[in-house]
């Protein structure tokens, strides 16, 4: 794409070479911009499901605690005679 537009603007200008190096050229350098956004992105994405993979483990660990605690809670009222 970039040696095409390259190619294009350099017939105006009656250099069609010079215009499709300097297209390729524009297009490696876009095109590694693009790439090194994309990579960022894919390692924020992979940094949030890590953080996301966390936290549900934790939120699970937490039910979990709640749940022994509201067992020991039943266990000691049926032991003082408050049980339902």
């Amino acid at each position: 794409m970039g040696a095409g537009g390259g190619a294009i603007i350099g017939n105006q200008f009656g250099n069609t070479g010079a215009g499709v190096a300097i297209g390729a050229g524009a297009g490696v350098v876009s095109g590694a911009l693009v790439g090194d956004a994309l990579q960022d992105r894919s390692n924020v994405v992979k940094s949030q499901e890590e953080i996301l993979k966390r936290q549900q483990i934790d939120i699970e660990r937490q039910r979990r605690a709640i749940e022994d605690l509201k067992t020991q809670k039943d266990a000691n009222n049926d032991l003082i005679g408050f049980g339902s």
